[in-house]
């Protein structure tokens, strides 16, 4: 049996797909605090499982703010259009050249 700093040491390895690459000093600045940093990531998809509510295209006022701004291609599965950690990162950037890591998560 493996002991915990050898399955530590394995989950901190990258691969294709979670290598940062050039978006490694971003990844740095994230916050250190797990709560804080889960709610930025949740800020930042929407959940495939969400829309299992037909109404919240209608809803104004939610976790993800205005849904009926959300453009129709944003309901797509966007963790297959964009397989890697580095392209994640670069479409979110992409979507918003002033995004911060510095900024403080809405719970």
């Amino acid at each position: 049996m493996q002991n915990k700093n050898e399955i530590l040491e394995f989950y901190k390895q990258t691969s294709l797909y979670t290598d940062l690459g050039l978006y490694k000093q971003f990844a740095q600045e994230l916050p250190d605090n797990i709560d804080n940093l889960c709610v930025l990531q949740r800020m930042q998809i929407i959940h495939p499982v969400a829309f299992n509510n037909p109404n919240i295209r209608k809803e104004t006022n939610c976790f993800w703010g205005d849904m009926t701004q959300v453009p129709i291609t944003r309901l797509n599965y966007e963790d297959d259009i964009f397989p890697t950690a580095a392209s994640m990162i670069n479409e979110l950037l992409r979507k918003d050249k002033n995004y911060s890591t510095k900024r403080e998560a809405k719970k």
